[in-house]
């Protein structure tokens, strides 16, 4: 046992039990984490301190692992312009977002929340779509209208997850719907292409 870290072990546990939750985090209790671990209900508690704490500390871990990803096909996206590039690593990102939406959304909810750009997240996915922005903006936007536009794409993007059920309440699109995402995606591209235009 001592061989054990059981930090990450009880991390793991909570993200495979949040994921069969259907992402549902209040589904999953302190107790099913500690059985699935195979150790004390204590034990989660003296690391974590509380079933929030650990929920957010796999939240934070689960987006870093997400934009490690998105950085790897962020090298790997082709198209035959660079828009084509950048709808289709935001289409990668929003199917990333999807995959495990109540610790996405915990994470993205904490960076917005906390407001700083320590560990943030959303500063880190910023990074990664802004060198794609600057290439369809071309080289007659300057710097800043570059990182304004990635701005706005990547607040759009998250806006339409982290408010997906006013979305398809107020205009009637399913950002869980793989086609009525993609569509989502090429407007948002386009209202920027329009304002750099």
């Amino acid at each position: 046992m001592a061989n054990r870290d059981i930090k990450s072990e009880l991390m793991e546990h909570t993200i495979r039990l949040v994921d069969q939750a259907g992402g549902d985090v209040e589904r999953v209790t302190i107790r099913d984490i500690a059985s699935a671990a195979g150790v004390g209900v204590g034990l989660v508690n003296y690391h974590f301190g509380s079933k929030e704490e650990l929920l957010h500390c796999c939240a934070r871990q689960v987006v870093q692992r997400q934009n490690k990803q998105l950085g790897r096909l962020a090298g790997e996206v082709q198209g035959e312009t660079a828009w084509e590039c950048l709808e289709g690593l935001a289409r990668r990102y929003c199917d990333l977002l999807t995959e495990r939406p109540g610790l996405v959304r915990m994470s993205l909810l904490d960076d917005l929340r906390r407001g700083d750009f320590a560990d943030d997240s959303i500063d880190d996915t910023m990074a990664l779509f802004l060198p794609l922005v600057a290439a369809a903006l071309g080289e007659e936007a300057a710097g800043d209208d570059s990182r304004m536009a990635t701005h706005l794409l990547v607040h759009g993007l998250q806006a339409g997850f982290l408010r997906s059920a006013s979305v398809r309440e107020r205009i009637g699109l399913d950002f869980y719907d793989r086609e009525q995402r993609e569509q989502f995606i090429r407007l948002t591209l386009r209202q920027i292409k329009w304002r750099s235009a």
